[in-house]
């Protein structure tokens, strides 16, 4: 698939989501029943993958060339009018893939199409095309881990309780602003099928109460409104879900600034601090699916959580407490799923100490030995191994003679302030060309993201040099540099 194309416009998978959940859900079919085979899950995988990441893309600004036009249709995506059918479809179908296929085949898919790979090596660069903007890494980080959160805890359709999901939606408008009747009727996710028009009000009366209309001091008259009552924030407030459906980040925000505020002033927080997101425990789901926390039990997952953590407690790369509060969320949900498994399923305990274990950089497969967090946990990484010096090869259409440079000619590799210096040989063949023995690197952080192998090419005059004005001969070409 095309890493840089992308349409919003995916139908069939979306018919294809919808119909596996009303079969289960409503005709008491079992998944298997409905699955289409693994290798064309597979498959159909990528498409609505390639959805979420690019939305998440043009949040990010990836896409600010294509103008307003692409940044509409990622609104249109999530809007309270279309999330039914489009967005809630997809991550419907991308739960049932996370649920079926091998867990570090899914962790690894995601990892690749969020372009975090390269953020999670510690070289910078290791196989694949790398990432158009580097500064952009961080910010995909942040979107990855918060689609993995949304992928294992959102129960729009996997059997959760219709009342519950109504109140849900409710409580989602109400805590990134306040909203009149009418707003909240509008607002309100279009649910074919479902009772939700009727429980409307009943669920209205439980989560808000009705703020009166008063005079400001203009002489304006201010609409009555609905704000979230106080047991809202601290049971039903969910961070994840205002994301899913926050039109504009500022409004996800909004929500927590006023999560805040409502903490501060009920003596919950000390002042001049702020709390984090408080996710919640997912619900409970229709016993024909199994848990898509379970993608969490892989050690691709854990060698993910191990890297960011690192990086962010001992390197010095720029993490933000978004990002750590996601991934300990995470590591919490892989906790719970690992102890909910049946003793059956859990490994054998056994006396063992902390292991030393080393690593090829960008191998999130082999990071560890195996699944088990327990064993994870107890296992240090001791030597990372990063990716070889690169080869410089010559190219010429002479002979071997005339195939280097001239003797005191060096080449250079520079980025940052970081410089690695070949000096070629006099003579010999190509293959005679060697770099240094050693080369520098302080932090190892700053190694830099440079190919497996690196062509630079002699480039010479293809005419007679000319004579100055004072009759001398000017010199020779410049001296070749990397291309």
């Amino acid at each position: 698939l095309e890493s840089y194309q992308v349409s919003f416009h995916l139908p069939l998978h979306r018919y294809l989501a919808v119909f596996m959940c009303q079969a289960i859900n409503m005709q008491g079919r079992s998944l298997q029943d409905v699955l289409p085979p693994t290798n064309m899950l597979q498959l159909i995988m990528i498409h609505p993958l390639r959805v979420q990441v690019a939305f998440y893309e043009i949040l990010n600004g990836l896409w600010v060339r294509n103008g307003l036009q692409i940044k509409g249709q990622a609104m249109t995506y999530i809007q309270c009018n279309f999330c039914n059918s489009m967005v809630d479809a997809d991550l419907y179908l991308l739960q049932v893939c996370a649920m079926i296929l091998p867990s570090q085949l899914f962790m690894l898919t995601v990892l690749k199409r969020f372009h975090v790979m390269d953020w999670l090596s510690f070289s910078g660069h290791i196989r694949g095309p790398s990432f158009p903007d580097s500064d952009s890494e961080t910010p995909m980080l942040e979107s990855c881990l918060t689609f993995l959160a949304s992928l294992i805890c959102l129960r729009t359709n996997l059997g959760a309780n219709q009342t519950r999901l109504s109140q849900l939606e409710m409580v989602t408008l109400l805590c990134m602003g306040d909203k009149t009747h009418s707003q909240l009727m509008e607002l309100m996710p279009e649910r074919c099928g479902t009772v939700q028009s009727r429980d409307f009000e009943s669920a209205l009366a439980e989560v808000a109460e009705y703020k009166a209309p008063n005079l400001e001091a203009s002489g304006n008259m201010q609409q009555g409104m609905y704000v979230p009552k106080g047991h809202v924030w601290e049971t039903l407030y969910d961070p994840i879900h205002v994301l899913l459906r926050a039109v504009h980040r500022r409004e996800f925000q909004n929500s927590m600034d006023r999560f805040n505020e409502y903490v501060s002033q009920s003596g919950k927080m000390r002042p001049g601090t702020s709390a984090w997101p408080p996710y919640r425990e997912p619900a409970p789901i229709h016993s024909a699916y199994s848990d898509p926390r379970k993608i969490l039990k892989s050690r691709v997952f854990h060698a993910l959580v191990w890297l960011v953590l690192y990086k962010a407690t001992r390197w010095q790369q720029s993490v933000s407490e978004h990002v750590i509060s996601l991934v300990i969320y995470l590591l919490e949900m892989s906790l719970s799923i690992t102890a909910a498994d049946p003793p059956s399923e859990q490994p054998v305990a056994t006396v063992k100490t902390s292991t030393e274990w080393t690593v090829n950089d960008g191998d999130l497969e082999n990071f560890f030995e195996s699944d088990w967090l327990s064993e994870n946990l107890r296992t240090v990484i001791s030597t990372v191994n990063l990716p070889p010096q690169p080869d410089v090869i010559f190219e010429t259409d002479k002979g071997p003679e005339g195939a280097l440079p001239p003797a005191n000619q060096r080449l250079a590799l520079a980025a940052g302030n970081e410089v690695v210096t070949f000096v070629p040989q006099t003579s010999g063949t190509p293959d005679d060309v060697t770099p240094p023995s050693t080369v520098g690197f302080s932090p190892p952080m700053a190694l830099l993201p440079v190919h497996s192998q690196l062509e630079v090419r002699e480039s010479r005059s293809s005419t007679a040099p000319q004579s100055s004005s004072d009759g001398s001969t000017p010199s020779s070409s410049s001296a070749p540099g990397p291309s």
